[in-house]
C-alpha cells in the first residue's frame, strides 16, 4: 500500500483489538495529519469505517501518523482529505493504516473479525473518487427521484417494465450514471463485505453525498424494468452488488426469492479483483453464511501462510457439506491456462469468471436435467479427485466461440460504420445450424431449438418458454437486424413483413447467456451453450444431482476427466435422460472427475 513506517505500530493486545486513526481538521491543500489510537473493539468509541480502493502500490504520496511521515497511495490520501472535517477531528478505520500490513500473523488475525470491524461502525464511507465529469449532482437527483418512484410499490418486482420508446430513456442524466458505474471501486471484491455489513453505507462520489442502498435500490430498477439503459446509456451493475447490498438476515428474508448458500455469494464475487487471490475467499468470510458457530467463526480460517490453490480445496470440499452440493460444479469456470494446471478440476478456481452468471447455481433457473434425481453426499478421495454418478450423452463436434465483437451492443445496420453482418460468429453458427438442420436432434423444430439455445432459454432471470412467442418474435428480429441484406434468403419461418418483436431484448438475453462461452454442435445432433474453452471430443454428461449438463475432457487415464464446464444442452434440461436411459440408449456410469 506504500512505505508505512513500522515505527507508528505496536504490537496489539489479544483478542478483538483496533487501531482508530483520528483525522485532524483541514481543508484542501492542507497536509494530512493524524494519530492512531488503540481500544478493544467492543468499546472502542464512535467512528466510520472507510471503503476504498487502495490504488497503485508504486504511487505514494506522504501523510503524517504519530508524527512520522508515511507515504500512501495517492488514492487513500484523496480519500482521508475527502473524508475530514474542516473544523473539528474525526475518527476513521481503514485498513490499509489500521491494520501493520507488514505483520501476516495480524493481516489474518483482522481479516478474521473484519465484518465485526465495518458492522459496528456508525457509517461506512465509500469514497468513489473524484467527480470528473462534473455530474455526481445528476446521479444523486436520479436517485431520489427514483427512490420517490420504487417507494409507491410493495417491491421491484411489482414494478411495469418499461417499453423500448420509454421516455425515460432519453432523460440525458442517465449517462452520468454510466460514469459512477466506471469507478474502480465497484470491481474490488472486499467492498461486498465492507458496505453489505454496514448500518449505513453512505457514498461520497465528488463533493456529492448519498445513500449507497438507495442508489442499489435504482440499479435494481434499471436491471429489472429498464434494462434497455444498457443500450442507451451503457449503465450496468454487477448481480452482486444488487443482490448482496445488505448482509443483514432480515432483508435477505424480504428480498430473496430462493434459497441460497455461501457458494452463491462466492460465485457471483468471483469476477471481482483483488491483489490476492485468496482474498477471493476471505474477503467474504464475514457473512453469517461462512459462520459455523455463534461466536462468528467461519469454515475457512483466514492463514495467509497458505497457497491460494489449498485455500480453494479447503472451501470447495466444506461447500460439497452444504445442501445441494452439486450445485458447486457449475461454479467451475476454466480458461487454458487453469484446465491443463495439476490441480483438480471440479475444485472452483475464484479467479476465473469469463461468463455472466452460471446456470446450475441460481435455483430460480428452469432446469431440471437430473430429473429431480437426489444422490447421497459426494465424496472427495485422498487423491483429491471427485467421483460422481452420471450418463455421457455424446462428443462435442462443431464448436463457435464468442468473442466481445460478437456480442457488442447492436448498431443500426444503416449508421455509417456500423458492424458488417457478414462478419462475427451469429452469421457462422447461423450457416452450421442452416445447412445441417435434417440431421439436427430437433427434427422441424430446429429454429425454436436454436434460438432457444442462444438464450439458455432464458429472458432475463425467467424461462424464455414461458412466453415463447415473444422470445420468437423478438428472435425474427434480432435475426433481420443481423441479415440487414438482400443477399441472405431468411427461411420461410422467418419471413415477415412486419417485425413485432425487439431486437434489443434478444440480443440482451444472448449477451446474458453467450457471454464467456462456446456454441457447439455434437456427433447426434444436440445444440450446446458451454465452456468458451469446449473443443471438438469433449463429453456432453449429466450428473445424477445437478440441474445443468456438463462438459467434460479425456485424461490418459481411462475414466478420469476434466471438468471443463457446465453447460446449456437443448432437449436434455427437463430430465430427458431418464427416459433415454429407461430405453437402452444410454448408460449410467461412475464418472471420476480429476
Amino acid at each position: 500500500m506504500g512505505d508505512v513506517s513500522g515505527e507508528i505500530y505496536s504490537d496489539l493486545p489479544l483478542g478483538r483489538h483496533i487501531r482508530l486513526l483520528y483525522l485532524a481538521p483541514g481543508t484542501e491543500g492542507e497536509p494530512v495529519i493524524a494519530n492512531l489510537s488503540v481500544f478493544a473493539l467492543a468499546h472502542s468509541p464512535p467512528y466510520e469505517a472507510l471503503s476504498y480502493v487502495w490504488g497503485h502500490s508504486g504511487d505514494h504520496e506522504p501523510i503524517e501518523v504519530n508524527s512520522n511521515t508515511i507515504h500512501v497511495t495517492k488514492n487513500l490520501k484523496a480519500a482521508l482529505v475527502r473524508v475530514r472535517y474542516a473544523d473539528r477531528p474525526r475518527v476513521v478505520w481503514a485498513d490499509a493504516i489500521c491494520i501493520n500490513q507488514r505483520d501476516i500473523k495480524e493481516r489474518g488475525h483482522h481479516v478474521g473479525f473484519m465484518g465485526a470491524i465495518y458492522s459496528q461502525a456508525k457509517r461506512v464511507l465509500v469514497y468513489l473518487g473524484r467527480d470528473e465529469e462534473s455530474r455526481a449532482r445528476e446521479v444523486a437527483e436520479l436517485v431520489k427521484e427514483n427512490h420517490q418512484l420504487v417507494s409507491k410499490y410493495k417491491s421491484i418486482e411489482e414494478m411495469p417494465i418499461l417499453s423500448p420508446d420509454d421516455p425515460v430513456f432519453n432523460d440525458p442524466r442517465w449517462t452520468a450514471v454510466k460514469a459512477l458505474t466506471d469507478c474502480v471501486w465497484w470491481t474490488r471484491t472486499w467492498v461486498i463485505q465492507e458496505v453489505g455489513l454496514a448500518k449505513e453505507p453512505w457514498v461520497l462520489y465528488g463533493d456529492v453525498e448519498f445513500g449507497y442502498r438507495q442508489l442499489m435500490a435504482m440499479a435494481t430498477w434499471i436491471d429489472r424494468c429498464a434494462g434497455h439503459l444498457l443500450i442507451r446509456a451503457g449503465i450496468e451493475f454487477n448481480a452482486i452488488h444488487m443482490e448482496w447490498v445488505d448482509w443483514s438476515a432480515e432483508w435477505e428474508k424480504e428480498n430473496w426469492l430462493h434459497d441460497r448458500n455461501f457458494l452463491d455469494l462466492m460465485n457471483q464475487g468471483s469476477w471481482l479483483g483483488c491483489a490476492d487471490h485468496r482474498d477471493h475467499v476471505y474477503a467474504m468470510l464475514g457473512h453469517r453464511f461462512a459462520q459455523v458457530n455463534s461466536d462468528g467463526e467461519a469454515f475457512v480460517k483466514p492463514d495467509y501462510t497458505k497457497d491460494f490453490h489449498q485455500v480453494f480445496l479447503e472451501l470447495a470440499i466444506q461447500l460439497l457439506k452444504l445442501r445441494n452440493a452439486h450445485r458447486l460444479l457449475s461454479a467451475v469456470e476454466h480458461n487454458e491456462g487453469t484446465i491443463k494446471d495439476e490441480f483438480p478440476s471440479w475444485v472452483p478456481y475464484w479467479t476465473v469468471q469469463e461468463t455472466m452468471t452460471n446456470l446450475g447455481i441460481y435455483t430460480g433457473f428452469p432446469y431440471n436435467a437430473s430429473a429431480g434425481r437426489i444422490e447421497p453426499p459426494l465424496i472427495v478421495t485422498e487423491e483429491n479427485h471427485l467421483q460422481v454418478k452420471g450418463t455421457i450423452l455424446g462428443s462435442v463436434y462443431k464448436t463457435f466461440k464468442f468473442t466481445a465483437f460478437d456480442l457488442a451492443e447492436p448498431e443500426n445496420p444503416t449508421d455509417k460504420g456500423s458492424k458488417d453482418s457478414s462478419e462475427g460468429i451469429f452469421r457462422e453458427i447461423w450457416g452450421y445450424a442452416w445447412g445441417n438442420r435434417s440431421i439436427s436432434a430437433y427434427k422441424s423444430d430446429y429454429l425454436t431449438a436454436f434460438s432457444l439455445t442462444l438464450t439458455a432459454a432464458l429472458s432475463g432471470y425467467e424461462s424464455a418458454e414461458d412466453n415463447l412467442s415473444q422470445h420468437q418474435d423478438n428472435f425474427i428480429a434480432y435475426w433481420h437486424h443481423q441479415f440487414n441484406s438482400k443477399s441472405v434468403e431468411p427461411p420461410t419461418e422467418l419471413q415477415t413483413s412486419i417485425i413485432k418483436g425487439d431486437h434489443e431484448k434478444f440480443w440482451l438475453d444472448m449477451r446474458f447467456s453467450c457471454t464467456g462461452r462456446s456454441f457447439a454442435f455434437t456427433e447426434n445432433g444436440y445444440y450446446i451453450l458451454g465452456p468458451a474453452i469446449m473443443e471438438s471430443e469433449d463429453l456432453c454428461c449429466v450428473i445424477f444431482g445437478a440441474n445443468v449438463p456438463f462438459i467434460l475432457r479425456k485424461t490418459k487415464m481411462e475414466g478420469r476427466y476434466k471438468l471443463v464446464g457446465e453447460a446449456y444442452v437443448h432437449g436434455i434440461m427437463g430430465g430427458e435422460t431418464r427416459e433415454m436411459l429407461e430405453n437402452g440408449r444410454i448408460q449410467e456410469d461412475i464418472i471420476t472427475l480429476c
